[in-house]
């Protein structure tokens, strides 16, 4: 089997699998960060889902090595171009790397989510981003120091 081929099963293989893990994790209860959900509901969320969300999760690696596939054959057929063409197929691959690296920490994320979830309320706060709990940095305010809790005292 010809290496592009293998790619283009690759690309083929990155959105099929793609679209299956999202959905798992979409009826599974997993929520979006744009959401609009508190830290309460989130925090109960993803308690609830802790077992739920590491099923799909083995499977997002191989969605990244998919993705590499498709763009390690992109990479070989646009090479042959002139150098305009050749220089942007390696940012296109270096993108798609970076992608990957990208979504790891996301995943990670996720998992971190989850386990701070069965900790409370308070562990999850840095994690999800509630807009009541965060330290904002506040340069150059008087008396208040570099960071001060967001809503609170001025």
């Amino acid at each position: 089997m010809e290496f592009t081929v293998l790619a283009g099963l690759g690309g083929i293989g990155f959105v099929l699998v793609g679209l299956i893990v999202n959905a798992i994790y979409l009826r599974s209860g997993l929520p979006l960060p744009t959401s609009g959900q508190g830290l309460d509901a989130a925090t109960d969320s993803y308690d609830g889902i802790a077992g739920a969300l590491k099923r799909p999760s083995v499977v997002v690696p191989v969605t990244w090595l998919c993705l590499t596939f498709f763009a390690a054959g992109l990479l070989s057929v646009l090479w042959r171009g002139d150098a305009d063409q050749g220089a942007w197929a390696l940012m296109g691959f270096a993108a798609v790397v970076l992608q990957n690296a990208t979504f790891t920490c996301i995943e990670a994320l996720r998992f971190g989510m989850a386990t701070a979830a069965r900790h409370g309320r308070g562990s999850m706060a840095g994690l999800w981003g509630d807009e009541q709990r965060a330290v904002r940095v506040q340069p150059g305010v008087p008396g208040h120091g570099a960071a001060r809790l967001h809503g609170r005292g001025g």
